[in-house]
């Protein structure tokens, strides 16, 4: 076992060195922008707001200012994201929406939807490696890396609404977490994550702790 963890240690260690230096702030953020933008320019939320056009503008920017306003959560989801949990395809972003992440309650709502599209797990998953990759900054033994890592959050068990799923986001996060870092380092487990009282996970946890 302890061969393993000095393999992961290691493992993390030059996939950290392959990654490629962030540039400035400013153009990172530009360059995301017009990612985003080039991505989404065929939804119908694209379509609305002329993304194609945008991008073709030499201050595409300011264009962007310009033209797509900001939209409360509320005016976000009526005029466009309870389309995707009717299970129409391409609204803000390509594709369907699998999952919703049920956000706490405030004054504007009960308790928010928030849709969660397969990039953004794709994009979840590479935030949490690089999280990983980034011990390697610290002097860690390599056998800490072959122990598990207790993540408290909500239940894996999801409800299923149709078109769709809904729970919390740390849920469905963990739902679709890497097989091999579910299997070698995930802690408390599948099985007592899809308990659906916090209160139960506690005591499974503290039992087998």
């Amino acid at each position: 076992m302890a061969i393993l963890g000095h393999l992961i240690a290691r493992s993390l260690y030059i996939r950290k060195r392959m990654t490629p230096k962030v540039a400035t702030p400013i153009k990172y953020q530009t360059t995301t922008l017009k990612k985003l933008l080039t991505k989404s320019e065929q939804t119908l939320f694209g379509k609305h707001y002329q993304f194609a056009e945008l991008l073709s503008s030499d201050s595409f920017i300011d264009q962007f200012r310009k033209t797509v306003p900001v939209h409360t959560y509320n005016e976000m989801y009526d005029q466009w994201w309870h389309k995707c949990q009717e299970g129409i395809a391409d609204v803000s972003w390509p594709g369907k929406v699998k999952y919703f992440a049920l956000s706490s309650g405030t004054s504007e709502s009960a308790s928010k939807h928030i849709p969660v599209t397969q990039d953004m797990i794709k994009s979840i998953k590479r935030v949490g490696f690089k999280q990983l990759c980034s011990l390697t900054n610290f002097d860690i033994p390599s056998a800490t890396f072959q122990k598990g890592v207790l993540m408290l959050g909500g239940t894996t068990s999801l409800f299923e609404k149709g078109e769709y799923y809904e729970g919390d986001m740390s849920g469905i996060s963990a739902k679709n977490m890497p097989r091999w870092m579910s299997a070698l380092l995930y802690k408390p487990g599948k099985k007592i994550a899809k308990k659906p009282k916090w209160e139960d996970r506690i005591k499974l946890i503290v039992r087998n702790a």
